[in-house]
């Protein structure tokens, strides 16, 4: 004869019904704490992840000196070791190699020449050396803050960059950027520790440093990409005119005049161009179709700063006149 069968408790039971062992059911008070302490124990694994030093979207924090766009890629430059602290030595040439490496990958210059054998040149010693090498452009910096951080503070790296022409002695580029890598403290959990991160080197932060320069380099005024197709040639003629690169100047103006006949800006330049040329009777008859041609538009940018303000058809009408002046009564 069996015996009365044995009530198994509600609530999670063993491995088979009937098994000795059981968990008590969900009505304890003590299982919402249980698991309320399972989540914080799973929560800080599921949000910790490295942290790396962020990729430069920008440009350099204080840009001094920029053209529109970069219309030297194909000249020939000079890069050479960057000034830097006497402290730690070395800094400056990698700091240059750095930079030189960047520019390489995102091919900012085509004829780019590495001048790290020479040590550190002042910018006197550098200009005179490129003009021996035939150099376009000469590229120099200052490493003017160096800090190597540690698990307890940051690091942090300033550099200063100058691209300058060699012929007019002019910098065309001038930038200065600040790069600080913060350490990434260790964590303590309740049943687990993450280990923290030193900051970064500050190499790391001459490549950051790299990176903003070469966008720099690579920019593009948001005005001229909003240009015109005749409007973008006229204002690549008006650089090469600021340069006294007349050839270059002329071409890009008569290619603006052929895709738009009657460019005021075009015309005017190609005016000017012939006038620096020695060839008056040509930039006369310019002068009197931008006239003709009957343009009020206001000139916001010019090599003579007095003309700034007026029209077109006013600076022409000026220029014409300094062509013929007045006969004088006898």
């Amino acid at each position: 004869m069996k015996g009365p069968k044995k009530r198994i408790p509600t609530g999670l039971r063993g491995l088979y019904p009937g098994h000795p062992w059981t968990w008590p059911g969900p009505n304890k008070k003590w299982v919402p704490f249980l698991r309320g302490l399972l989540f914080l124990a799973l929560l800080p694994a599921c949000t910790i992840k490295p942290v790396n030093l962020p990729e430069p979207t920008t440009l350099p924090q204080h840009v001094y000196c920029k053209p529109v766009k970069n219309y030297l890629r194909q000249a020939r430059v000079g890069i050479f070791p960057f000034d830097a602290p006497s402290r730690v030595s070395g800094v400056g040439f990698h700091a240059a190699n750095i930079l030189y490496q960047h520019l390489l990958e995102r091919g900012a210059f085509k004829q780019l020449y590495p001048e790290f054998g020479l040590g550190y040149l002042d910018p006197d010693q550098a200009l005179a050396f490129c003009k021996k090498r035939n150099y376009d452009l000469m590229i120099t910096g200052r490493v003017s803050y160096y800090l190597e951080g540690s698990m307890l503070q940051p690091s942090r790296v300033d550099e200063q960059i100058w691209v300058t022409d060699v012929k007019t002695k002019e910098p065309l580029w001038y930038a200065q950027t600040v790069e600080v890598g913060e350490p990434i403290p260790t964590s303590d959990y309740i049943f687990f520790q993450v280990a923290g991160e030193s900051a970064p080197t500050p190499m790391a932060l001459m490549a950051a440093h790299a990176r903003r320069a070469c966008k720099m380099l690579l920019w593009v005024s948001p005005h001229y990409e909003r240009l015109p197709g005749d409007m973008k040639l006229n204002r690549d003629g008006y650089h090469y005119l600021l340069l006294k690169d007349y050839d270059k100047a002329r071409t890009y103006f008569e290619r603006a005049i052929q895709v738009n006949p009657d460019n005021a800006f075009a015309l005017l330049n190609l005016g000017v161009v012939a006038e620096a040329e020695g060839n008056t009777e040509k930039a006369a008859e310019i002068y009197v179709k931008v006239i003709d041609l009957k343009d009020h538009t206001v000139v916001t940018e010019t090599n003579v700063p007095h003309m700034q303000g007026l029209t077109i058809a006013e600076i022409a009408q000026r220029n014409l006149k300094r062509l013929k002046p007045p006969c004088r009564a006898q």
